[in-house]
């Protein structure tokens, strides 16, 4: 590895060097990823970030799981991104393990400019007509997971995703956000 050159380095100056290491199984993977890290470092690594994991709560019934989420993710600012409030939509998981949800639902804005990723179902289908509180949080949305074996336990989440760009795909927040065991 070197750098440089440099047009005149004196005895006591200092130079900032930046790296990079990259890898890709072909040229166009290495070539889009030294593009996300070239402009990384030309936003002085202010980078991408997803919406955050919106408020989430659990509620067993018989053979099912009710999923609770608040809106908070739809505030979410984004400032490196060309729309700011980019956020797109939820994505629900569930599973037998931790480490192993899966995608069962998935719900996203529909409207110009938000039909460009995801199904474009819209909110409709889980938002709430009157939101609930449990606990003190007051929840907007809801999805009941059905057929579910009574005695058993499960993994549940529900993520939030941005629009993401041409530059850069959509990001999703994590899953272990918010991931609870009922």
């Amino acid at each position: 590895i070197s750098v440089g050159p440099f047009a005149q380095v004196n005895t006591g100056d200092s130079v900032q060097v930046d790296f990079v290491y990259l890898g890709g199984p072909d040229t166009p993977t290495l070539i889009k990823r030294a593009k996300t890290a070239q402009r990384a470092y030309n936003l002085n690594y202010l980078v991408p970030v997803p919406p955050p994991s919106p408020r989430f709560k659990a509620v067993v019934r018989e053979g099912a799981v009710d999923y609770y989420w608040d809106d908070s993710p739809e505030s979410f600012s984004d400032p490196t991104s060309p729309q700011p409030k980019d956020f797109e939509g939820y994505r629900v998981y569930a599973g037998d393990g931790r480490d192993s949800l899966h995608l069962v639902a998935q719900f996203d804005l529909a409207a110009t400019p938000h039909d460009t990723t995801g199904f474009n179902t819209g909110l409709s289908p889980v938002k709430l007509d009157l939101p609930v509180t449990i606990d003190g949080v007051t929840y907007q949305y809801k999805y009941t997971l059905t057929s579910l074996r009574v005695g058993f336990k499960y993994f549940a989440a529900v993520t939030a995703y941005d629009l993401g760009t041409t530059e850069i795909e959509s990001l999703e927040s994590g899953r272990g956000q918010n991931e609870v065991m009922v």
